[in-house]
């Protein structure tokens, strides 16, 4: 697995359940860095209806990337 950047810049999406992201989707106006996104989308994925989009770096991640890039980022809290 490629090495991630946790201060690479990011965008954060939010979209209603079944909607696929497309690029058009992430040209917004706000980024965040990678890590701080991905803290936000974890706190903030309790409205079942809409689900986080994350595009850093060319890649896309959905909430099973957002989930798995959470439990790293708890696991270096403690190697730190």
């Amino acid at each position: 697995m490629p090495a991630i950047a946790l201060d690479a810049p990011a965008v954060l999406i939010w979209l209603p359940n079944g909607t696929k992201p497309t690029e058009e989707h992430f040209d917004v106006n706000q980024s965040w860095i990678l890590e701080q996104a991905v803290k936000q989308a974890h706190r903030a994925s309790r409205d079942h209806t809409k689900r986080p989009w994350i595009k850093s770096d060319g890649r896309i991640w959905g909430e099973q990337e957002i989930a798995q890039a959470m439990h790293g980022l708890r696991a270096l809290k403690y190697v730190r």
